[in-house]
């Protein structure tokens, strides 16, 4: 005999009542959320396949950038005319890496040309890396309370 049968239960005849409402299941309902600035080029790396849509501009403009990228899964990288390979990174990385290039690395709290040379220097870029760097610089709270404020560009 093991444990569990030897404990006493009081026995009730009660049913217990289910209920079909939960209170939380708005919390798995699935949003559309956009496609990265990069998805055609890592589709068409992965695929071979472009939009049947495009015009013949958009498809010579498209085939002069794409032999650039390659696509190793789940990264995109592109090889650049100064012979260093940066990985793109998608918006939900861009904050965390800027934290780490800007607060973190070096003692840090450098401008936002600063900060955004350091995220290429780590090897991560995205078009608009000097916007949101020193947007980001701006926005530091250390920086702001040291005086020292970003140049505005």
């Amino acid at each position: 005999m093991d444990h569990l049968s030897r404990i006493l239960t009081k026995c009730t005849d009660d049913l217990v009542g289910f209920s079909n409402h939960f209170p939380d299941e708005q919390l798995f309902v699935v949003s559309h959320t956009p496609l990265p600035w990069f998805a055609h080029i890592a589709n068409y790396l992965a695929t071979r396949k472009i939009p049947s849509r495009w015009y013949k501009q958009e498809k010579d403009r498209f085939f002069s950038r794409v032999r650039y990228y390659y696509w190793e899964d789940p990264y995109l990288f592109k090889h650049c005319p100064d012979q260093v390979v940066c990985r793109f990174v998608s918006e939900s990385e861009i904050h965390s890496i800027l934290t780490l290039c800007h607060s973190y690395a070096c003692g840090g709290h450098f401008r936002g040309h600063r900060t955004a040379a350091k995220v290429l220097q780590s090897g991560f870029f995205w078009p608009t890396l000097f916007r949101d760097a020193h947007r980001f610089c701006l926005a530091c709270e250390r920086c702001q309370r040291m005086g020292v404020m970003p140049v505005v560009i």
